[in-house]
């Protein structure tokens, strides 16, 4: 019997072994899947596509216990082949708990199927950006809902399939587009042969809330891990850097110290919108400043031929495992002026540092679910009511009650960081098999740093230009592409407004990390000309 997948890929006229490059599906059967070479681990096989990283795990004794398939990296800039033969015994009693504090300090798109204790577990990264849904029918975990699945589509009926085909809503919390296909909260581990989940972080002793003397720390710790981990993973290969004019993009750009930028294969920003032309001129001031390549993909220039663009369509749609709509770089063609097969490194999870889905400081309001609901773009723009929030309340509080009692201190952030970015990340990312898209700012320990300290100074944005001043001020002083005006210039105001912020930073900063600020605000200046994207 053929996978949906397979029927789908037939169906559309794409190939499957393309489509599926950079996924993988785990099932007690051995499966025979186009372009697809399996292993076995313990009680199953796992099979994973061409373009997938897949290594054999072994401990420090060199028995072979599990499969590492896509990219990872660890604070210290390991491999998890290379952590785990450094005292990893998987034959101690205490071999998982020793693997899954391993897996705290781990950052990329990945997933790994070991085997400990005679029980075969399945565990990913740190918001499923691997893709991780699973089908208890045929006992299979995978990338994407059509490959775990062999019969047709049955749609979930909590969604609009034709608004969400056309962009809009889209299908989140534990939900995909099959009534009987499951999202894993990645933050549980998988026993597969009982096939049960189990919660498995945040640990009880694990704290999501700090002292402000305790920033210096935080702020340093995050900095010297990003930057091993973004180092180690330029090295594996050719690696792509979006930029845009927000805050996202710039965090990882100054976790790139200079040689590791220069070791960047390309640095790009994509023009689809008039928004996106201003992060193109923001994107390339900060590469002058850097003195590194910067490339612009304007659709009104670049757009690849029509045809290419319905065949890459079809094929994201199927990979997605959603058949929603497709993303604008795929619709227009701009995907192929990024290198194929490089890792692609996006922001994804630094706004946690800034409380992007908290809205209010108050915990009070977090119990609210209304709200965390209506933030989860389950719906069209405009269409959320009473009747939606009802629809979902059982499934949203299915996943706060399972929020251990330390994550409560910031469960607003666990909302989002467990079922909002899972959600979106695990169906963008999986669809695209151009190149392999990663956030390198995603270990657990990153998000519980990110999360300490206090929610209203989080709210401010001010970690942002703390966090930039201590990293690299240079790229703290430009100006944001909403500090812009309209034309684009980096007008007086515009630098003012960002002088300010700086301004208000470098007042922090001796109290912050006991150390004289990097620069004198009044020394600060505007580039010397104008930097054209």
């Amino acid at each position: 019997m053929r996978t949906l997948a397979e029927t789908l890929c037939s169906d559309r006229n794409v190939s499957f072994a393309q489509t599926f490059r950079y996924q993988y599906i785990v099932s007690p059967d051995k499966l025979d899947l186009p372009g697809f070479t399996s292993v076995q681990c313990g009680s199953q096989w796992v099979a994973s596509g061409a373009a997938l990283r897949r290594v054999m795990l072994t401990d420090c004794a060199g028995n072979s216990f599990g499969v590492c398939l896509g990219v990872a990296v660890d604070h210290d800039g390991n491999l998890p082949e290379e952590a785990l033969q450094q005292g990893f015994d998987s034959r101690s009693p205490e071999a998982r708990d020793a693997l899954e504090e391993c897996l705290a300090r781990l950052s990329g798109r990945y997933a790994l199927i070991v085997e400990l204790g005679g029980i075969t577990y399945f565990y990913c990264d740190p918001v499923g950006m691997i893709g991780a849904v699973y089908a208890p029918e045929t006992r299979r975990i995978a990338a994407s809902t059509f490959l775990c699945i062999d019969r047709p589509v049955e749609w979930n009926p909590l969604y609009d399939r034709a608004e969400i085909e056309v962009g809009e809503g889209s299908y989140g919390l534990s939900h995909t587009c099959d009534a009987h296909v499951f999202r894993l909260n990645a933050n549980h581990r998988m026993a597969l042969d009982k096939f049960e989940t189990t919660r498995f972080w945040p640990k009880p002793t694990d704290k999501f809330t700090a002292e402000t003397n305790d920033y210096d720390a935080i702020f340093d710790e995050m900095i010297d891990a990003g930057r091993k981990i973004m180092t180690r993973m330029t090295s594996l290969g050719p690696t792509s850097l979006p930029l845009s004019g927000g805050n996202d993009s710039r965090i990882l750009m100054s976790l790139a110290t200079a040689p590791c930028l220069q070791d960047v294969t390309q640095i790009f920003s994509h023009i689809n919108t008039y928004a996106n032309r201003r992060d193109a001129h923001v994107a390339a001031s900060l590469c002058a400043a850097k003195g590194v390549p910067f490339e612009v993909h304007d659709r009104k220039i670049l757009s690849a031929p029509r045809y290419v663009r319905r065949l890459a369509a079809r094929r994201y749609q199927v990979a997605s495992g959603a058949l929603a709509a497709v993303p604008k770089e795929i619709d227009n063609g701009l995907f192929l002026h990024v290198k194929e097969d490089s890792i692609v490194m996006r922001g994804h999870q630094t706004n946690i540092m800034r409380g992007q889905y908290l809205v209010t400081a108050n915990p009070e309001e977090w119990r609210k679910p209304r709200w965390q609901i209506r933030m989860m773009s389950l719906v069209g723009n405009g269409k959320f009511n009473a009747e939606v929030a009802q629809r979902f309340h059982a499934d949203f509080k299915k996943h706060y009650d399972d929020l251990p009692a330390n994550a409560l201190e910031r469960s607003a952030d666990f909302i989002f960081f467990e079922t909002l970015v899972p959600a979106a990340l695990g169906v963008l990312f999986p669809g695209q098999d151009h190149a392999f898209y990663l956030s390198p700012f995603n270990s657990r320990r990153l998000v519980q740093l990110s999360m300490q300290p206090d929610t209203e100074y989080r709210l401010t944005n001010a970690p942002t230009t703390d966090f930039l001043l201590r990293a690299d001020h240079e790229l703290a002083v430009l100006p944001f592409a909403y500090e812009l005006p309209a034309d684009l210039n980096e007008t007086p105001e515009a630098f003012e407004k960002r002088k300010q912020r700086v301004a208000q930073g470098l007042a922090r900063f001796e109290g912050l990390f006991g150390q004289p600020a990097p620069i004198d605000v009044n020394e600060i200046a505007p580039l010397a000309t104008s930097t054209e994207a």
